[in-house]
Order: C-alpha cells, then structure tokens, then sequence
C-alpha cells in the first residue's frame, strides 16, 4: 500500500477534467468506488468514485486529518484484456492504481494513440486489470472540505458514470 500523497498543490481542486499525463501526480489512495460498468460500444472502462484531492494534516488541537473529496467518473479508455477479480466486503476503496508494461496499441491507428499500459486496480477486496490506452478522471462537482474520506450517496448525486462538465 503506497502512502497517501498529502502534498498535491490546491491548484489541483480547480481541475476539472485528469488525464494519464497527470498520472505521477495523481493518486486514488482512499478513494471509495461505487460502481463500476464496461461500455461495450466505446471499450471503455468506468468507475464511480469518491476522489480524494488532498489530504489535510491537522493543525493541533485538532487530531484527525480532514479531506477535500469530489465525486468523480474515472474511465479508462480502448480497453482489453479486462479482469475483475472483487470480493468486497462491505465498502470498496481503492489501495492504488499502478500503470505497467507499455505496448503499441493493436489498433493504434484508429485510435490515434502509440501506446498502451497495463493498468493494475488494487483494493483490500481483490484486483481490477486491464489494457488501456489512458484514462480520463472527470470532475462532477466541486470538492468539498470534509472530516471523511466520502461524500455520502444521498449527497454525492448518486451512482453516476457522467463524463461531461457538471462543475
């Protein structure tokens, strides 16, 4: 388990839309997934998540940390090789994303990219793999300041997989 990342710049709350060119200064530690689907029609990848923008250290006398959270759609793109390997219990929270071996796309032409990774999901409930040629982490609303690391589904907007711009 790698250790959250406390120290993303505020900036990064304002961002609306994350790509894996921000992959070494994005991490999913903590983040709460709610759902997951597969659109068949585009081969993409999907995931309902509560995204943890940053963690804040507490000032004393305050103990606890507290979390600027955002519901987000995080969608892997042209995926293959898709195993999904969950035994949840009780919430599902992601441990870590990790991007491995590199290769060229077999249908790189059509979509307009060079390379591909394998993109590992881990949780305490099991393992998400796959190939991907990126992803794309869209912002739903603004992030909020909380003492949790989630958005509770009554006020998060519910199980979303939008892509647009909703902020």
């Amino acid at each position: 388990m790698s250790t959250p990342d406390i120290s993303r710049p505020k900036h990064a709350r304002r961002k609306s839309l994350w790509t894996e060119a921000d992959f070494e200064i994005v991490g999913w530690h903590d983040a709460r997934i709610y759902a997951l689907a597969f659109l068949e029609e585009t081969f993409e990848f999907a995931l309902d998540i509560d995204y943890i923008f940053e963690w804040v250290k507490p000032v004393p006398p305050a103990e606890r940390f507290t979390f600027w959270v955002s519901p987000c759609t995080l969608v892997f793109k042209n995926v293959s090789e898709l195993e999904i390997d969950l035994a949840p219990y009780g919430e599902l929270t992601i441990d870590d994303i990790s991007r491995g071996e590199s290769v060229v796309p077999r249908n790189a032409e059509a979509i307009g990219k060079t390379v591909e990774w394998r993109w590992n999901v881990a949780s305490a409930g099991g393992t998400i793999s796959m190939r991907a040629a990126g992803y794309k982490q869209h912002v739903r609303m603004a992030p909020r300041h909380l003492d949790c690391q989630f958005i509770p589904l009554s006020e998060r907007g519910r199980i979303s997989f939008s892509q647009g711009n909703d902020r």
